[in-house]
């Protein structure tokens, strides 16, 4: 499996990551896109609170501040 880095972040094509609460915020230049394969999270992004579910496609812009605060 290959991994490319840009800064901190970490994409990848097919691969299962665990999902980890995030202390800060962070933005980056990329769109963002998750897919949840179990259980939900919680995203605080741009100031809301986004609850995401099993089965649920999440793409957003990564210049608006976000974080993980909540996972289950």
């Amino acid at each position: 499996m290959e991994y490319i880095i840009f800064n901190d972040h970490r994409f990848c094509a097919g691969a299962e990551l665990d999902v980890a609460l995030m202390p800060e915020h962070h933005t980056h230049s990329q769109i963002e896109i998750n897919y949840l394969l179990s259980g939900n999270m919680t995203y605080l992004y741009n100031g809301r609170q986004v609850q995401i579910d099993a089965g649920e496609l999440v793409l957003f812009w990564g210049t608006a501040p976000h974080r993980v605060i909540e996972k289950a």
